[in-house]
């Protein structure tokens, strides 16, 4: 019988949007536990809160989710990690957390606990060096580096799993990061007890989200994930009214993701095509056989710079603000990799170490990541994420013997930002049935979306196949989300899309 050897439960998607406290309790009471993880943050929402330091939540909200890890942590041995801290991870919202924290620790009397805070933000000299010397790598159709732009931006790197392992290895009680890897929070102290790379980084990318892969799914809950000494992993939903079952977990394999069966990491990249989903009793599913790799340029060991500025008026105005003022406005100035090896390893994510008593804290040193290299040589693997699992492009060779809405051929049609310019939309279909004739009717080839879309051919980055879930994911290349106004400002492009996706009619034919 497999053996447990680990245990973690993330306590939400995003640390402000709340989890019961019922869910982390029975988490704790289900047995050992190895690590309290939350992803505090990310860069979807818009370019205010990188530019202009502002919260996506409140901050008593923030405060509550905080309160009640700390209220667990103290019972337990085991850490709690939170990245891209205050929504961005930026300096700013790293700060504004870290005064939350002083606050919890003060009022729960926290004493003697040591913190480790990881910083991301980058000096803008360092980037537009970088930009100058040609080596910074594009994300797509991202915006041209533009020193003035960049002079004026505030910029993070999105770190890996170094920096928190350095963190980890030097005793730390608390991790407070800057902007992170969503997966790598989790991953970071699964490789530290000896976990594959390859079962890490998926269970990290399930958890980030909180019980989003459950069945009803929600960013507001926690969810309990088990690894065992077979190379599997079995994930637990703590509220009873919730369920993990394989195809959950397939299907939120998909989410956020440009690619339906890789994922890339500053490390290397995550490669899902024989991963295996399996059911455990009736509320708990699993995982195996997930895959990691290390390649060549821009792999091992390259990071993703976001940038933002704040237009319109000046930062550090001090005057009072009159009805003719412009209001304040935020673009995105930045989204590529950064391949100097030098300035990943000796000049980003510094960990400055702290000693805690309540809202004291007293720095008591510091260290650098010490890099190496993660998962198994790529070999001959195919991680091209414009060929893997793309969907060909075969005229019926028939005429059509009907036609079905896909609406009442798909269980769910959602969209979602894979980045600041990609927007990938997943279609999961209600039987493998209605799967295959949507495959058969080729409508969902690249040549044909981009028809229906009303796009260019050449903004389509692919359209995949997806059978462990019997899915269809459509990425395409999306208009920068180039300004915005401030919190509560609506993107329409994703919804407008959708809108196109959920009017079609898809042709179907006869089985031969």
């Amino acid at each position: 019988m497999a053996k447990l050897i680990y245990r973690v439960v993330a306590t939400c998607g995003a640390l402000g949007a709340g989890f019961p406290r019922e869910s982390l309790q029975k988490a704790l009471a289900g047995g050992r536990m190895d690590a309290v993880i939350a992803d505090a943050g990310s860069m979807d929402a818009s370019p205010y809160y990188l530019a202009g330091g502002g919260q996506y939540f409140e901050r008593d909200a923030v405060k509550n989710n905080f309160r009640k890890m700390v209220e667990a942590a103290e019972r337990i041995a085991a850490p709690v990690i939170l990245g891209s801290c205050g929504m961005a991870g930026g300096d700013c919202n790293l700060d504004w957390m870290l005064g939350v924290a002083k606050e919890v620790f003060e009022e729960l009397d926290v004493r003697g606990a040591k913190v480790a805070v990881i910083r991301s933000e980058l000096d803008p000299a360092i980037v537009i060096d970088e930009a100058r010397a040609g080596a910074l790598r594009p994300l797509g159709a991202g915006p041209a580096p533009d020193e003035a732009s960049l002079r004026e931006s505030t910029i993070v790197g999105q770190m890996g799993i170094h920096p928190l392992l350095a963190a980890l290895h030097g005793g730390a009680k608390y991790v407070f990061a800057g902007r992170s890897c969503g997966a790598a929070l989790f991953a970071a102290d699964m490789l530290r007890h000896g976990i594959a790379p390859g079962l890490a980084y998926h269970v990290g990318h399930v958890l980030q989200s909180g019980a989003l892969a459950c069945d009803p799914g929600s960013s507001s809950d926690c969810l309990v994930a088990e690894i065992y000494d077979d190379g599997s992993a079995v994930f637990i939903a703590p509220d009873e009214n919730r369920s993990c079952t394989p195809y959950s977990l397939a299907a939120h394999s998909l989410h956020g993701q440009a690619h339906p069966q890789l994922q890339f990491y500053p490390e290397g990249v995550l490669a899902m095509v024989r991963t295996e989903f399996f059911a455990v009793g009736a509320r708990s599913a699993g995982i195996r056989k997930s895959r990691f790799y290390r390649t060549g340029k821009p792999w091992p060991l390259s990071i993703k710079l976001e940038g933002a500025r704040r237009v319109g008026l000046r930062k550090g105005a001090l005057r009072e603000l009159d009805a003719t003022d412009p209001p304040d406005a935020y673009e995105w100035t930045l989204y590529h990799l950064l391949q100097n090896e030098d300035v990943i390893r000796n000049r980003m994510f510094p960990v400055h170490y702290y000693s805690a008593n309540g809202r004291e804290w007293s720095r008591t040193g510091e260290a650098r990541a010490a890099y190496f290299d993660v998962g198994e040589p790529a070999g001959t693997q195919n991680l091209d994420d414009r060929t893997l699992c793309a969907i060909e492009d075969v005229p019926p060779l028939a005429m059509p013997s009907g036609s079905r809405r896909l609406l009442d051929i798909a269980r769910v049609i959602r969209s979602r930002n894979a980045g600041i310019n990609r927007m990938t939309f997943d279609l999961l279909f209600v039987s493998k049935d209605a799967y295959e004739a949507a495959l058969r009717s080729n409508f969902f080839c690249a040549r044909k979306v981009a028809d229906e879309l009303g796009v260019e051919l050449t903004s389509i980055v692919g359209t995949y196949f997806v059978d462990n879930c019997n899915a269809i994911k459509i990425t395409v290349e999306r208009p920068i989300i180039s300004v915005s106004l401030g919190p509560g400002e609506r993107d329409e492009f994703g919804t407008r899309q959708q809108s196109m996706l959920e009017r079609l009619i898809i042709p179907t034919f006869a089985d031969s």
